[in-house]
């Protein structure tokens, strides 16, 4: 049987459409690349899902099995640019194109779709939005806890500075090779309802295997750009004074992949208190029963009066019971202290 196109993409002309269970939770497409053609640029933006492109040359028959090109990530915002790699113009002809969500919620989820001639990301999706000002304290907290998204993993970070330094955890943003991801994104929460949107990507600075820490740097928009000059993060400011005491409540804020029925989550904020302390090599960790999953880690803890007090960092325990284990803030190197500080 025939594999049904959804819609022909016309280059330079955006295309929305819905992914849901009824067609299999996913969308083919066929776009016409005209001879002479420098590339063929697909972009899937304004959307809650994870959601991924195959591409076949000039064969319907498109699935995770057949295909000759893909963009495959955690991300919501997917693109995938097909150029020549020995010739100077792509080959024209039909390029069919499947768009599918890989942990299918069997929610419809609205996307858009936009293809273009071009290896550039196309304007319509360069331009930056501010970061809506949060009221309360709280509210500043969650939105300073964004998502990190490194080549291998995607966890949590907490931005420290008005000018984009974050801390997460080192292995969030370690990439298969035992490196630092060559590109990591940064998507911030704009609406609590809503999972939070790659809007930048950051730079790994300095990074401790030891102790699962990473320094990062926003350097750029999502596709590159220019972050506009004068933009403000919201963001923790370092105390050396934490307030933690065993007994004492905490809040866990991050994106664990428990944290929704879908393949991305909205922020999410667990409690509990400090269970003990524990020596960790010169240093030590807090212990905490409030509730920490995968993708909560390099997160936000923060104490009864909304101060980072560390990281949550590692979980222990399956059978019975889980305890999360944080790492301090006041244990992180003098030296990422001033890069953060501007001395």
């Amino acid at each position: 049987e025939e594999p049904r196109i959804r819609a022909a993409l016309v280059p330079g002309k955006v295309h929305r459409d819905v992914i849901g269970e009824d067609g299999g939770m996913f969308c083919l497409y066929a776009v016409d690349v005209p001879a002479r053609s420098p590339a063929l640029r697909l972009d899937v933006f304004d959307t809650v899902s994870d959601l991924d492109i195959l591409v076949r040359y000039e064969n319907a028959n498109v699935s995770p099995d057949a295909f000759d090109f893909k963009a495959e990530s955690l991300a919501s915002r997917e693109f995938l640019v097909i150029d020549p790699e020995d010739d100077r113009y792509l080959k024209p002809g039909k390029y069919y194109v499947l768009i599918f969500d890989q942990i299918a919620a069997k929610i419809p989820e609205g996307f858009s779709v936009l293809a273009t001639l071009a290896p550039e990301a196309p304007r319509e999706l360069l331009g930056i939005p501010g970061i809506p000002h949060q009221a309360t304290p709280l509210e500043v907290c969650l939105s300073a806890t964004v998502e990190i998204t490194g080549t291998a993993a995607r966890g949590s970070g907490v931005l420290v500075s008005r000018d984009g330094y974050i801390l997460t955890n080192w292995h969030v943003v370690r990439g298969d090779d035992g490196l630092p991801s060559s590109r990591v994104s940064v998507a911030v929460t704009r609406d609590f309802y809503n999972p939070p949107e790659e809007l930048f990507t950051a730079k790994v600075l300095k990074y401790e295997e030891k102790s699962d820490l990473a320094l990062l740097k926003i350097v750029s928009g999502y596709y590159g750009q220019p972050v506009p000059g004068g933009y403000v993060f919201p963001y923790f400011e370092l105390s050396a004074d934490e307030r933690v005491t065993i007994g004492q409540p905490v809040s866990v804020i991050g994106f664990p992949d428990v944290g929704g029925s879908g393949s991305r989550v909205s922020v999410t904020l667990t409690k509990g208190i400090i269970s003990g302390l524990m020596k960790f090599y010169d240093g030590y960790l807090y212990k905490t029963d409030a509730e920490i999953n995968p993708g909560n880690s390099g997160g936000a803890v923060v104490n009864a009066f909304y101060e980072l007090v560390g990281l949550p960092t590692t979980i222990v325990g399956d059978s019975s019971g889980k305890l999360g284990f944080i790492h301090p803030v006041s244990m992180l190197p003098s030296s990422w202290l001033m890069l953060i500080s501007g001395h």
